[in-house]
């Protein structure tokens, strides 16, 4: 018998298709997108080089930034980054933090996270606490942001 996936065509895109879906940019505007990103180095093809299925042939700091770049490229005006440096290297997460502060001021951008120290460039924090608002100002007054005298860098539940 044959699994599920040998059932389903499997289709390959190039990594322009997956920055820009509905093929509204030039590919100059792409590779700009890709560069700024911190991901366009490690694309041996340019925006040509094949994505496999699920981005298995790039690493998961590779995909977010991919991501980023499909946002950055989107020009919304309003941005949703959910857990986006949750299962990344501390040196991507830096390069993601460096992205969204450099070239998403144009826009509000909405941050989930829980480590809190992916917040630190974020204007203000509001912290839940089993789906009430707990807290809500800005990181650095905020008793939620990690210092380094906070033991574990966390804060302690109430």
């Amino acid at each position: 018998t044959l699994p599920l996936r040998g059932h389903r065509p499997q289709r390959t895109y190039v990594i322009s298709q997956n920055v820009d879906p509905s093929e509204e940019h030039s590919e100059a505007e792409v590779e700009e997108a890709l560069r700024l990103c911190g991901v366009w180095e490690g694309l041996r093809e340019g925006v040509r080089t094949a994505v496999a299925e699920g981005g298995e042939n790039l690493s998961v700091g590779e995909r977010q930034l991919v991501n980023i770049a499909r946002a950055l490229l989107s020009r919304r005006k309003v941005v949703l980054i959910d857990e986006a440096t949750a299962s990344i290297d501390p040196l991507t997460d830096a390069k993601v933090q460096a992205v969204l502060s450099a070239h998403f001021s144009h826009c509000t951008v909405l941050t989930i996270a829980h480590r809190l120290d992916t917040l630190r460039n974020s204007h203000r924090l509001l912290v839940l606490d089993r789906g009430a608002v707990a807290e809500f100002d800005t990181p650095q007054t905020s008793s939620a942001t990690p210092t380094p005298s906070t033991p574990n860098y966390a804060r302690k539940p109430r």
